[in-house]
């Protein structure tokens, strides 16, 4: 939980203004930055003249804007006490705020405190670049010890402090606006967005009022658009040959690609005076069978010359309560009935490899070539106790390469969508930061370090889908604010990649 700030009296407020920061420019000097932001309290620890009953065991200080010469720059203090209790006091244009957390660390996690302080590697007196410090601060036995970091480059010791204390404060990485965009009018909460297999149509609709779009990609045109249902936001997914595009809800509906019309409804009968809905389509490289997931939990799987509903397919094991398949249907990712997430042969038909006993599936996402799967996985299904987790797995043996660093972003309630880059390096992530926001974020992820690496922003409230256009170049994503954002995506990732190699090996 994220420590509640309260405005504080304004003559405190001005006392800490003029003997803090004063109107100077931030100093570039390591002992004069240390000077200026190190919080008076712990200067103090250890004076002759003034003994405290006990110092913080640690403070954080976030400087957040301190490129900006127009104003103060943005400090944050965040103290975690030997009692367990953590504090929180920010400093800015627009007051002085405090607060505590609602969060009290445990003995065990203040003995692995002292541990982490203990390890925190030295950072040889050298500034990073400005709006990039983050400076940790503790008291080993009589000397007050400073570590500066590189927010782009942080130790793991020091993330794990930072987690620690709820600061939620994100890692620097380069941001990315959209290049260009299609409004397409409309504006609702819930959507539908998917690119057709040879990448020449996109498929956009909006809960309620928003109409059912088929987009030409090259054009930017719009080439049909028919009048919505009030359902959507269940998964989109266009046939092999692109001719079909089944849109999920309540009722799942199969339109004509070129012409928006209707050609059958698939719904499953009330039950116990509820309603089940069908999601996720996916259809079988063929075309000819179409699976989609109900929400009982169950797979269901639709001959698509009959519109019928079938038994099962001999790739989909009987147990499977979800099934995600990689584009060229050699594996899948199951939730299984008895054994979990489960990584599933499909030519073979036998289970590789347990990826979690426990958990609720959410995402899969396979790399471009099918070694790798992306994986969202999270304690249960539900508006609470999410604390999501992307792990990457081997697909010819289920082995874990690396969990993704979530919370390098700053905050994650919860993952929405997945994509892999062109060439597999980089696993891109539709991230809900907190529960109230109705805005995503869109971040790229190094899967061989797990660092976050890219920031894709749009404030494009709910994405409905993500995709790469032909070739790999552009990054596009129908958003619920009615508009399809485009990135450049070939220079995106050049950026990122002459940004890691200016990094230094962290500690």
């Amino acid at each position: 939980m994220v420590i509640k700030l309260a405005i504080l009296p304004i003559t405190l407020a001005t006392c800490l203004f003029t003997g803090l920061f004063g109107a100077t420019p931030a100093p570039t000097d390591y002992a004069q930055w240390v000077d200026r932001y190190t919080d008076p309290n712990l200067k103090r620890a250890k004076t002759a003249d003034d003994h405290p009953a006990q110092p913080p065991k640690v403070v954080i200080t976030n400087v957040v804007n301190e490129l900006e010469t127009k104003s103060r720059p943005n400090v944050t203090y965040f103290k975690l006490l030997p009692n367990g209790e953590m504090w929180g006091i920010s400093v800015s244009d627009s007051g002085v705020k405090s607060g505590n957390s609602d969060h009290t660390l445990s003995a065990g996690e203040l003995k692995h405190l002292d541990e982490l302080t203990a390890k925190l590697p030295d950072d040889h007196s050298q500034l990073p670049p400005p709006g990039r410090r983050i400076m940790l601060q503790f008291i080993d036995v009589d000397h007050l010890q400073t570590r500066i970091y590189d927010l782009a480059n942080l130790p793991d010791g020091a993330w794990e402090i930072l987690r620690m204390s709820r600061s939620r404060i994100p890692a620097w990485a380069p941001k990315f606006k959209p290049q260009s965009e299609i409004d397409t009018k409309d504006d609702e909460t819930v959507g539908d967005f998917c690119l057709s297999p040879d990448g020449r149509r996109m498929f956009f609709a909006l809960c309620n009022s928003g109409h059912r779009q088929v987009w030409d990609t090259a054009s930017r045109q719009l080439v049909v658009a028919t009048p919505g249902t009030g359902e959507a936001g269940s998964g989109a997914a266009f046939s092999p040959d692109g001719s079909l595009i089944i849109q999920g809800g309540t009722d799942c509906f199969c339109l004509d690609t070129a012409t928006g019309k209707i050609i059958q409804k698939l719904s499953e009968p009330p039950s116990d005076g509820r309603l089940y809905d069908l999601s996720s389509p996916q259809f079988t490289p063929d075309g000819r069978f179409l699976a989609l997931q109900d929400s009982r939990p169950s797979v269901d799987i639709y001959d698509t010359r009959t519109w019928q509903k079938v038994s099962g397919l001999p790739e989909i094991p009987e147990n499977a309560l979800q099934f995600i398949p990689s584009p060229n249907w050699s594996r899948s990712v199951i939730a299984s009935k008895t054994e979990g997430i489960v990584l599933w042969d499909i030519i073979y038909r036998r289970k590789i490899a347990v990826l979690s006993a426990n958990g609720y599936l959410s995402y899969a996402s396979f790399s471009p070539d099918s070694s790798l799967v992306a994986v969202v996985i999270k304690p249960q299904k539900g508006l609470t106790d999410r604390d999501p987790r992307i792990r990457i797995f081997r697909t010819d043996t289920g082995g874990l390469v690396r969990e993704l660093n979530l919370y390098e972003t700053g905050t994650s309630d919860d993952v929405e969508g997945l994509l892999w880059s062109p060439e597999g390096h980089y696993v891109f992530a539709v991230i809900k930061p907190d529960f109230f926001f109705s805005t995503r974020e869109l971040d790229a992820f190094n899967i061989q370090t797990g660092h976050f690496r890219g920031d894709f922003t749009s404030g494009a409230g709910t994405v409905c889908g993500l995709a790469l256009l032909p070739g790999g170049d552009q990054l596009v994503a129908g958003c619920t604010n009615g508009k399809i954002y485009f990135w450049d995506l070939a220079d995106g990732l050049k950026e990122i990649k002459a940004f890691e190699a200016l990094l230094p090996p962290m500690q």
